[in-house]
């Protein structure tokens, strides 16, 4: 295996094991793995796909990802000779007979036991494993455990969640350990300068797991030894061991935790890891929980939490104003909580009474961390979800959690040409998938209050109409989003508009945005990936994402565009958010169906690139080499030197045009 990429925990044993008492210990990598299971280096990469998934996304998906993680992976079989195979690795590493005696089975993530995040206990162990069936079970079982929600959580939370952080699994011999335990260089919590020893007779297991506890000292760096602070004496001869063995780790790793084994001769080392919390996290030992109203006016409360993390800085500047401004005008306001709270404060009273008992819908949005966000759940299970997230019982966590109001319908409104009429765009997909350009929608125009819609209640269409009107004078050229809840509508939130991204067509219209292009066809077929990622979080709803950013699947576009020879017209079904980074480098878009108000759609406009959607230009679009597009006061969508197309019912004007040209009025 190579040195440089040996996972912290082996790498950290390795390196020390010329100063200290290290049990033989064997790294197998994906090289060695690999020989064992005869699928492992599909299911390996197909993994490694679905976490990239998994942080593109935000976790917006996870219990969707992690069960196709879990089917994927369960799946993880031996070869027929994996058993032998496994005798000669441990023959190498052990000696002769490397395969007899009892063993440890352990995790060993090349980010496990780092400088920044230990991941302490988060992975299977196995301990006195006997025999190449048992073992290779372990061994499985310990690979497994790198992708279960635990860990897939952390992960996400550390901002590690890629493929670049193998699992690699130890097996190291056991000890036959009198005595075990822990050893601290300095307090984990406090970062006090006392060494902090834990004892227990037989194995150290029980131990770290908390089910026991042990004798502890806590011992001050002034002293010599710890023949003063033992009660028992063989305690006081196992402290002389320890103690030096922890100074010479910490002169290699910086202050550090170890786990250690005594064999009634010889302390050995069994784990070393870098103490990771001091100085870095913010924790409690007492139950804690503080409940502000993100939308609330007490600003002072909010302004003792800080700083906060950005995601709640965003939410709190821009989203209070459309709060403010739907109290003021009588409109639906959603409700959302920022908390900071331990695993504690999940247990009080308070947390049923002022956190569930504050969302008046049946669902809510959590909102954990900047790479762990907009998670809907049913609002009773809030608690369970905070619970397994918040590994550790102590670190104070500050979070957003809000209302999900699903609502009947979403909509998008905004005043159309600066006058005094409403476009506006609704959809029963609701308002997330008009925005991310999945939805089926409909385009009205309101000139009234008076006006009315067949599928919209007459007291929204005043509410939407009068309420657009408002924002467009208090606020300025913005585009509201809504969702409706029976006849209530509840303005979540805005955007500002340029006049180019303005939408003003006729309702029935096949445009979204006017220009020119001639150029060869990029036909996109449908991509799952493409649709998850275009309704995650982590896609910018307000500018054009770097798709340097945004993973394999905008890798693999970039590579389709740059073999064209100048900047094609992409022909797609529909407008999704996820092509924006796109846009600099594409000529036009023809789509089958489009929300014209849609993120893509907006963006489209404001670079001024021509785009029509209609499912017989789009029929016609897919099956040429190469398009020119025109749409000024008409569509003209031709082909030239290619037969004609049958289009059927489409309307053409009554212009002349040349070849296999059509043009819609």
């Amino acid at each position: 295996m190579n040195v440089v990429a040996l996972p912290s925990k082996f790498h950290n044993l390795d390196r020390l094991k010329t100063e200290v008492s290290v049990p033989p210990c064997l790294c197998l990598g994906e090289k060695e793995l690999s020989l064992l299971f005869c699928n492992f280096n599909a299911i390996s990469d197909a993994a490694g796909k679905i976490l990239c998934r998994i942080a593109l996304t935000s976790g917006a998906f996870l219990a969707d990802d992690l069960r196709e993680l879990r089917n994927l992976t369960e799946a993880l079989a031996p070869a027929d000779d994996a058993r032998r195979k496994l005798v000669d690795l441990l023959s190498l590493c052990f000696g002769e007979d490397g395969s007899a005696g009892a063993f440890a089975v352990r995790s060993a993530n090349t980010i496990e036991d780092s400088s920044s995040r230990s991941f302490a206990g988060l992975y299977e162990t196995f301990l006195d494993i006997r025999g190449s069936a048992d073992m290779l079970d372990a061994i499985r079982a310990v690979w497994l455990s790198a992708y279960s929600r635990t860990v897939i959580t952390e992960r996400i939370h550390a901002g590690l969640l890629d493929d670049s952080n193998p699992m690699n699994v130890i097996i190291q011999r056991m000890v036959p350990a009198t005595h075990a335990g822990v050893a601290f260089s300095r307090n984990p919590v406090t970062g006090a300068d006392t060494i902090l020893v834990e004892i227990v007779s037989g194995r150290g297991d029980s131990l770290v797991s908390g089910q026991r506890a042990g004798d502890r000292y806590a011992i001050d760096r002034g002293r010599p030894d710890g023949c003063t602070v033992a009660d028992q004496a063989d305690h006081k001869i196992i402290l002389d061991a320890v103690l030096p063995l922890l100074r010479r780790v910490e002169q290699q790793l910086g202050p550090v935790d170890i786990e250690w084994a005594w064999d009634g001769q010889t302390v050995w080392l069994l784990q070393a890891r870098p103490i990771t919390s001091i100085d870095r996290i913010e924790a409690s030992s007492e139950p804690m929980l503080v409940v502000v109203d993100l939308y609330g006016q007490d600003g002072a409360v909010l302004e003792q939490m800080r700083p906060l993390p950005d995601f709640i800085s965003y939410f709190r500047d821009k989203r209070m104003r459309i709060a403010e401004f739907a109290r003021r005008h009588h409109l639906g306001v959603a409700t959302a909580l920022v908390l900071k709270l331990n695993r504690g404060g999940i247990e009080l009273s308070a947390f049923s009474s002022e956190v569930v008992g504050a969302f008046g819908s049946d669902e809510v949005i959590l909102d954990f961390s900047a790479s762990f966000r907009q998670i809907i759940l049913p609002r009773d299970g809030l608690a369970d979800e905070l619970r397994m997230l918040m590994s550790d019982p102590l670190r104070l966590h500050t979070i957003v959690v809000r209302d999900f109001i699903r609502g009947d319908v979403g909509i998008i409104t905004h005043v159309a040409d600066m006058q005094d009429a409403v476009v506006g765009e609704w959809s029963s997909d609701g308002l997330l998938a008009i925005n991310r350009g999945t939805a089926e929608t409909r385009v009205f125009r309101l000139a009234g209050p008076g006006d009315e819609d067949d599928d919209l209640p007459q007291v929204a269409v005043g509410q939407l109409y009068d309420a657009t009107l408002a924002a467009h004078r208090e606020i300025g050229p913005v585009q509201i989003e809504w969702v409706m809840s029976g006849s209530c509508v509840y303005p979540l939130d805005f955007s500002v508009l340029s006049a180019q991204s303005m939408f003003a067509g006729a309702v029935e219209g096949t445009a979204i945005s006017r220009g020119y292009a001639f150029a060869p066809t990029l036909v996109l077929d449908d991509d799952r990936d493409l649709e998850i990622l275009s309704i995650a979080p982590s896609v910018s709803l307000t500018d054009i994402p770097d798709a340097s950013e945004m993973g394999p699947v905008l890798a693999r576009l970039l590579a389709r565009i740059g073999s064209y020879p100048v900047a094609p017209i992409v022909v797609c079904r529909r407008p999704l958010a996820a092509l924006a980074p796109l846009l600099p480098l594409v000529s036009g878009f023809v789509f089958e169906r489009a929300a014209v108000l849609s993120h893509l759609s907006i963006l489209i406009r404001e670079k001024g690139l021509p785009a029509a959607q209609a499912p017989e230009l789009y029929a016609y679009a897919r099956a040429k080499n190469s398009l020119l597009i025109d749409i000024g006061d008409s569509i003209v969508i031709s082909s030239p030197g290619e037969g004609a197309a049958d289009l059927g019912h489409v309307p053409v004007n009554s212009s002349e045009t040349d070849g296999d040209e059509h043009a819609y009025a």
